[in-house]
């Protein structure tokens, strides 16, 4: 084993990255090595009472880096002062592509030991301990399909014919507290709940997620765990300067998913908006790729038709998934009226267990049939590739209206579900169900 001088020991406190409420070591070696010099070296040093604290000091961080990788929170907590170890149950979450040290070879037998059946909190879609974005554009419906499921998790009903496990929901109403209130109040009379006996607990207005998530972690352990947590808005809870940036963004979704090690391993869905100008098949949360490598999946809305479409696009962890429809109603109670006494209206989702998109009757001028025979043709295209092809079926016609054309056929070819889009590319659906009742298309 190497020997670390006295003079070098400083060292051991940037490897161990340690702060106020986790530690994390960066390799366990080095506790071994600080144990080596403590016992080896030390001993026979003079030291001043300067440096004998400051190798103290180092002993502290050493004992508290070995309590970290032996998972002994209770004894962290109390090396570190704390007086619960609660706060250190936060250290765990990782993102999306976290890269963990080497974990060494592992047989096919130990290999498959590890396999954890998905815990789906909405069945098929959303499962408990991941986190996913809601990426859609203003006035789709973000707010009212959130409202929509949490209700579903506390009455415990189905939604789009879907299992919802019953629970406690989280509901953090960031970007406009108010209105989630008249929704809310708006949904208790159209539902026939009581909201004083609804399991559901909010969080008004806004604050910084890792600055106050011992605080919240706390107060969720002391209702006794949750199983939901919405996030109304990303938006309204980023903390940084430049909200298309992907860096920060990157960040941002990291501390939201410390949300998903909250008791009770909640599944968390936080509502985004899409990047500028976004294309209704192309929707990504601001920040992209970045926010979207930290979640475990990008749900969208769109749309369809006389309703909205709940799927996925980029990624989505795990199966996928028929969409669920809902449908938008303006509703009023009696409960929600203004200073003079008048009903105040406000936007609620009902899911649509059954309801599919019908075929649109296609004319000569639109018809999207030769759109689809392209790219029946070739399996699978980018829509660069798709585009230029169907331009160059039309010799005839002028390229940036064809190019137009293209565009509204290809929006309304992904509203009937007779094309899908796998990452960059666009492809015919595999309708082919497997045993669960899962599409098994387009799988990460």
């Amino acid at each position: 084993m190497p020997r670390m001088p006295a003079t070098d020991t400083v060292h051991l406190e940037e490897a161990y990255h340690f702060n106020a409420e986790a530690a994390y070591p960066t390799s366990p070696h080095l506790s071994r090595i600080l144990d080596d010099w403590q016992a080896t070296e030390a001993p026979n040093r003079v030291l001043t009472p300067e440096q004998d604290a400051q190798n103290e000091r180092h002993r502290k961080i050493g004992r508290m880096g070995r309590l970290a990788l032996e998972g002994d929170l209770g004894a962290l907590a109390a090396e570190m002062g704390l007086k619960s170890p609660l706060p250190l149950r936060l250290a765990a979450p990782k993102p999306a592509n976290d890269n963990s040290p080497y974990p060494g070879i592992v047989s096919s037998a130990d290999f498959v030991k590890g396999f954890v059946p998905p815990d789906y909190h909405l069945d098929g879609v959303a499962q408990a301990g991941f986190i996913y974005a809601l990426t859609a554009s203003t006035g789709t419906g973000k707010t009212a399909v959130m409202l929509a499921l949490t209700s579903s998790t506390a009455l415990g009903t189905a939604l789009c014919g879907q299992d919802v496990r019953k629970g406690r929901v989280l509901y953090l109403a960031g970007e406009n507290p108010d209105d989630v209130r008249m929704r809310w109040l708006a949904m208790a009379h159209h539902q026939g709940f009581d909201p004083a006996d609804m399991d559901v607990h909010f969080i008004p207005g806004t604050f910084s997620v890792p600055g106050v998530i011992e605080r919240v972690s706390a107060d969720v352990e002391r209702l006794g765990g949750v199983d939901l947590v919405i996030v109304d808005t990303s938006a309204a809870y980023f903390q940084g300067d430049d909200e298309n940036g992907n860096t920060p963004l990157g960040k941002h979704a990291r501390e939201l998913r410390q949300l998903c090690a909250l008791p009770g391993r909640p599944a968390v869905v936080v509502a985004c908006h899409p990047t500028k100008n976004a294309d209704p098949a192309n929707l990504q949360p601001r920040g992209g790729g970045a926010f979207i490598a930290e979640v475990d999946g990008n749900l969208t809305l769109t749309k369809a038709d006389s309703r909205v479409k709940l799927h996925w696009q980029v990624k989505h962890r795990g199966a996928d998934f028929a969409p669920l429809y809902f449908a938008l109603d303006t509703v009023t109670a009696p409960t929600l009226v203004d200073s003079k006494g008048r009903l105040v209206p406000t936007v609620m989702a009902v899911g649509m267990a059954d309801w599919k998109p019908q075929p649109g009757k296609a004319t000569k001028s639109e018809s999207w049939e030769s759109a689809l025979a392209i790219l029946t043709a070739a399996g699978s295209m980018s829509e660069h590739e798709w585009c230029a092809a169907y331009i160059a079926s039309e010799p005839e016609g002028n390229a940036d209206s064809v190019a137009r054309k293209f565009r509204r056929h290809r929006a309304k070819l992904l509203d009937l579900e007779k094309v899908v889009v796998d990452g960059d590319l666009f492809r015919l659906p595999d309708t082919t169900p497997d045993t669960s009742g899962h599409v098994q298309t387009g799988v990460q």
